[in-house]
C-alpha cells in the first residue's frame, strides 16, 4: 500500500467519524433542547394551576400569590 492511498484512506476515516461525531453531538444537544422546553412547559403549568388555587383560596394580589407559591414550594425541595 503506497503512503498516499493510506492517507487518502486516513482521512476519509477520520473525516467520517467527525462526521458521526457531530450527528451525535447535535442528537444530544436537540435531545436536552426538547427536555429542557418540556420541562418548562410542566413548570408553566404547574405555577399557572398553584397560582389560581391560592388566587381562589386567599383572593390576594399577584405579588402576594408569588410569594406564597415559593414559600410552599420550598418547603418539597
Amino acid at each position: 500500500m503506497d503512503s498516499s492511498l493510506f492517507l487518502n484512506v486516513f482521512m476519509k476515516d477520520s473525516n467520517n467519524a467527525s462526521q458521526r461525531l457531530l450527528t451525535i453531538e447535535h442528537s444530544a444537544c436537540y435531545v436536552t433542547f426538547v427536555r429542557l422546553q418540556g420541562f418548562y412547559c410542566i413548570f408553566g403549568l404547574f405555577h399557572f394551576r398553584l397560582r389560581e388555587h391560592f388566587f381562589k383560596k386567599h383572593n390576594n394580589t399577584v405579588l402576594e400569590l408569588d410569594y406564597q407559591i415559593l414559600f410552599h414550594l420550598k418547603n418539597y425541595f
